[in-house]
């Protein structure tokens, strides 16, 4: 570094008089601040907290002298093991500099394709599609946490059963359906077992849940497992007139306002537009990645929700989403996201 700063210094010396005090303008006048690194953003979250092993949760620690690379390590003194600030974190074996991850998540907030972010990035498309969904993991954790009060809407929407990227599928009689061309129409009219099944549900502060519940129609049972204790007791949902969101308000302890006669029904604030706008916004989302692979479209759903319809701006996205990675202690290897279950397993 001090190495730059020299060589820097020799070229501003021998500038010209007239752009030399042009930069000299700039620098006195200019409001210039120094771009906060990602490596110091974990350091700073870390440090604002009381520091504990990642390994046994001890908070005797020491320092440890620091990596090659410059990054500070600690010691427990309770078992012994040395860590750094990114241990335990999505960050941690990765062997790329948090400056290339830095780049990358400006990749997923601008969403962009796996293609395109490895481009962008300096590596290979695997890398891009393994990092992208260590992210994405990291939201399906951050969507665990949002509850919804007030009044809230419920609604399901469908997605064809997808098998994208498993090549073997069908060869290995994994798939539940006959091959079709990606994008066509499904082989079985009306709500079959070729229709994934994901129940969602707004209110009215732009928070949002949706996940896969079932196969085909959905049951009062897969409702509940999806969305049990995501509305907070005492709320209003708003729902059409299936049967299913009686048995599930009653269970839920809610107030239930079902909206019959169509979609563009409204009884005062009693309403489901919110939630036919979300359902438009999320197919529009989805087409632009041109089909997504059913085993993954949880996390496709939590990006979906925290970057399309959650309120904040995009910078106080990027600060929540850095946040939440250096603190949700998810540490995503290659492994884990391979061996996520297949879509039959999920049902």
């Amino acid at each position: 570094m001090k190495d730059n700063i020299k060589n820097l210094v020799g070229q501003i010396m021998n500038l010209p008089s007239e752009d030399f005090q042009e930069l000299l303008k700039i620098l006195v006048h200019g409001d210039h601040q120094a771009p906060l690194q990602l490596e110091d953003f974990v350091s700073g979250i870390k440090s604002a907290q009381v520091y504990k092993c990642p390994y046994c949760g001890n908070t005797h620690i020491v320092r440890n002298g620091h990596r090659p690379d410059g990054v500070q390590k600690f010691r427990c003194c309770e078992c012994h093991r040395s860590f750094v600030p990114m241990t335990n974190t999505i960050f941690a074996h990765t062997h790329k500099p948090l400056s290339v991850w830095q780049k990358y998540i400006g990749c997923v907030l601008s969403q962009e394709s796996i293609r395109s972010s490895a481009e962008s990035c300096g590596f290979s498309i695997g890398t891009s599609f393994f990092w992208r969904h260590k992210i994405l993991s990291a939201l399906c954790l951050m969507e665990e946490n949002v509850g919804l009060e007030g009044i809230a809407e419920g609604d399901e929407t469908f997605f064809p059963l997808s098998f994208k990227g498993n090549h073997k599928a069908f060869a290995c009689k994994e798939a539940s359906r006959a091959p079709r061309k990606r994008g066509g129409e499904v082989h079985t009219r009306g709500l079959s077992k070729e229709l994934v099944c994901v129940p969602c549900a707004v209110d009215r502060n732009h928070r949002s849940i949706s996940r896969i519940a079932c196969m085909g129609a959905c049951s009062a049972k897969a409702l509940g497992a999806a969305l049990d204790g995501k509305i907070k007791q005492g709320s209003t949902l708003c729902a059409d007139d299936n049967a299913i969101y009686r048995k599930f308000a009653a269970g839920n302890l809610l107030n239930l306002v079902q909206i019959k006669g169509g979609r563009k029904v409204v009884r005062g604030q009693f309403h489901i537009q919110h939630l036919n706008s979300y359902h438009s916004m999320m197919k529009k989302f989805m087409r632009k990645f041109q089909g997504v692979s059913s085993k993954y479209l949880n996390g496709y759903l939590a990006w979906h929700n925290f970057l399309n319809y959650a309120k904040e701006g995009i910078d106080e996205k990027a600060r929540i989403l850095k946040e939440w990675l250096v603190n949700c202690s998810q540490c995503v290897r290659i492994a884990d996201i391979s061996a996520l279950p297949k879509i039959k397993c999920l049902i």
